[in-house]
C-alpha cells in the first residue's frame, strides 16, 4: 500500500478530528484529506487512545463525550453518510455513549470496556520488543475480520465474537441495533478471501500476555531494566522507573486529598440525576485538575483516578467546592 500516509502527524487534537469528520474545506484547500462522504455512504471509524470516564484522550488534549455526540449529530444533519461504525479502543469508553447516542441516527459502536473499567494491552512479553504490541479488543476485532468472509458476517457476529474472546474487559455495544445485522464488508474491505475459514484456528486468536491499558507504559521501563548491559544503565533504568511510579501515587494520593477536602468540608448533597447537569459539573472540574494537578498526557494512571472526580459529580457537590479543593491541594 505505497500510497498510504499519515494525514495528520503533529496536530492530532479533537478539534482537528472534528474538523476531518466534518469534512472541514480549509483543511481540503490546504491539501489534507478530510471526509468527504455523503447520504449513500457508510463511514467507519476506529478509535484508539487512552479514555477515562465521559472523555478520550488525544496526544494533545481530550474529548469529551458531548463533543462526539455533536460530532455525530452535525455529520447527521449534513447528510453526511448512510450508515455510521465506530469501533473504541480506550480504557471506559462505554461512557461516552451510555445514556447519550441516541438509537435513531444510524449509527452503531462498539467498545473495548465499560463505562466503569479499563481496556486491556496484550503481547506485554516478548523479549525482543519490550512492550505491548497490541490491545485485546483491537487485536481481537481485526483477527476477526481477517479469519471470516466479511460478505456474510455481520456486525452482530464480530461483536460477538470478540465479546466472547476478550475476557479481561466488558466489550459492549451501543447505538442502532438494527445496523448489527449489516455485513462487516459494508464498512470494512470485503473483497479479499478470509486467511483462515476453520473454527480450530480461529479458536487461537487469543489475545495473551495482558495488562491493563492504564499500565502498558510501565511494560517498557521494566524491559528496559531487564536489558541493561551495565550497571550504570540498569540504575538509570530503575531510576526512570520509580519517577514513574512516584508520579502515579502522587496523582493517586493528590485526588484522594481532593476527594477527603470536599466530602468533609461540603453539605450533604444531592445527586445529580441528569445526564447534562453531571457532564458540565465534570467538564469543568476536570479542565481546572488537569491544569493544576495532572494530566492524562503526563501520567497516564490519571485516567482512574478521574472515577473519583465523576463521583462527586454525580454525587452531587457543587462544582466551586471542588474546584476549590482543587486550587487547595494542587495549588
Amino acid at each position: 500500500m505505497d500510497d498510504l500516509r499519515a494525514e495528520y502527524t503533529r496536530d492530532v487534537t479533537p478539534a482537528m478530528f472534528r474538523r476531518v469528520l466534518l469534512g472541514d474545506p480549509e483543511l481540503k484547500k490546504a491539501g489534507k484529506k478530510v471526509l468527504e462522504s455523503g447520504p449513500g455512504d457508510n463511514v467507519f471509524i476506529f478509535f484508539t487512545d487512552h479514555g477515562a470516564p465521559n472523555l478520550i484522550g488525544f496526544p494533545n488534549g481530550e474529548l469529551y463525550a458531548r463533543q462526539l455526540q455533536d460530532i455525530f449529530t452535525n455529520m447527521n444533519k449534513k447528510k453526511g453518510y448512510n450508515s455510521l461504525v465506530m469501533y473504541v479502543e480506550a480504557c471506559y469508553a462505554g461512557s461516552m455513549f451510555e445514556n447519550l447516542l441516541p438509537t435513531n441516527m444510524r449509527i452503531f459502536v462498539t467498545t473495548a470496556a465499560n463505562a466503569h473499567e479499563s481496556s486491556w494491552a496484550s503481547f506485554c512479553d516478548d523479549p525482543k520488543v519490550g512492550t505491548c504490541l497490541a490491545d485485546a479488543y483491537s487485536y481481537t476485532w481485526m483477527s476477526d475480520s481477517e479469519h471470516h468472509d466479511l460478505k456474510s458476517w455481520t456486525l452482530s457476529n464480530q461483536f460477538q465474537f470478540v465479546k466472547n474472546h476478550v475476557q479481561s474487559s466488558h466489550v459492549m455495544e451501543y447505538g442502532d441495533m438494527k445496523l448489527s445485522n449489516t455485513a462487516v464488508a459494508a464498512f470494512q474491505a470485503g473483497d479479499r478471501r478470509p486467511l483462515l475459514s476453520n473454527k480450530r484456528n480461529t479458536a487461537k486468536l487469543e489475545a495473551l500476555d495482558s495488562r491493563p491499558a492504564v499500565q502498558a507504559h510501565l511494560v517498557h521501563l521494566m524491559h528496559r531494566i531487564k536489558m541493561a548491559n551495565t550497571q550504570d544503565k540498569q540504575e538509570r533504568a530503575h531510576r526512570h522507573l520509580n519517577r514513574v511510579l512516584e508520579l502515579a501515587k502522587m496523582a493517586q494520593e493528590t485526588m484522594d486529598e481532593i476527594v477527603h477536602d470536599v466530602t468533609q468540608q461540603a453539605a450533604t448533597p444531592v445527586a445529580r440525576n441528569d445526564v447534562n447537569s453531571h457532564l458540565d459539573c465534570y467538564e469543568t472540574v476536570f479542565e481546572n485538575y488537569k491544569t493544576k494537578c495532572f494530566s492524562i498526557q503526563q501520567v497516564p494512571e490519571v485516567a482512574q483516578e478521574l472515577r473519583k472526580l465523576d463521583q462527586l459529580c454525580k454525587q452531587g457537590y457543587e462544582v466551586e467546592k471542588i474546584v476549590q479543593a482543587i486550587f487547595d491541594v494542587c495549588g
